[in-house]
């Protein structure tokens, strides 16, 4: 194991130098005084661009907020290719027209708007969609119940049947033990 020994002689540190005419208790005064600042103004700018940065954002989704709500408020006045006047009101009322027209359109047995100027079996959308929903649970509920039924009518026609040929044989082994004189029901 080695040990190593060393001393300074702090006279000679926090004695003035002789060329710069600058002592290191200075120096480090400085240079601690310097990096206190630094950290300072690190944590203060940290802090003040986490808040400018949250009042940025709080601003810039207030005003795209405005923006939509005047856009949607915005009078709207639709024109066909011939220049006659199709819709005339607010953005907000023409997308509900468009979705209502899209749920009250005719449709054929397919769902599909048709390509003519009207559907043979008169049913809207969502019509369709409906009817085609609770036809497919009404298929799937009637085999439920249909497997349901058979199961207990096989199941006790199956106990019927047991006890009905328990009883006739019982029957037909009583008889024939009585006419052989093995058995007396009477007795």
């Amino acid at each position: 194991m080695a040990i190593l020994n060393i001393s300074i002689n702090t006279d000679d540190i926090f004695s003035d130098y002789d060329n710069d005419g600058v002592s290191f208790e200075s120096l480090l005064t400085s240079t601690l005084r310097e990096e206190i600042k630094k950290d300072i103004f690190d944590r203060i700018a940290k802090s003040k661009i986490a808040t400018e940065t949250e009042k940025i954002r709080v601003q810039t989704e207030q005003a795209i907020e405005d923006k939509l709500n005047n856009l949607i408020n915005e009078d709207l006045a639709l024109t066909d290719k011939w220049g006659k006047v199709t819709f005339v009101g607010i953005i907000e009322d023409y997308i509900k027209k468009q979705i209502d027209d899209r749920l009250t359109a005719p449709v054929d047995s397919q769902g599909k708007v048709p390509s003519g100027c009207s559907s043979r079996d008169n049913v809207t959308w969502i019509q369709w969609v409906v009817k085609n929903k609770i036809s497919h649970q009404l298929q799937v509920i009637e085999a439920t119940v249909v497997k349901q039924a058979s199961a207990y009518c096989e199941n006790t026609l199956k106990e019927e049947i047991n006890k009905f040929t328990q009883c006739t044989l019982k029957g037909l082994i009583v008889q024939q033990l009585e006419s052989i004189g093995i058995f007396n029901k009477d007795a």
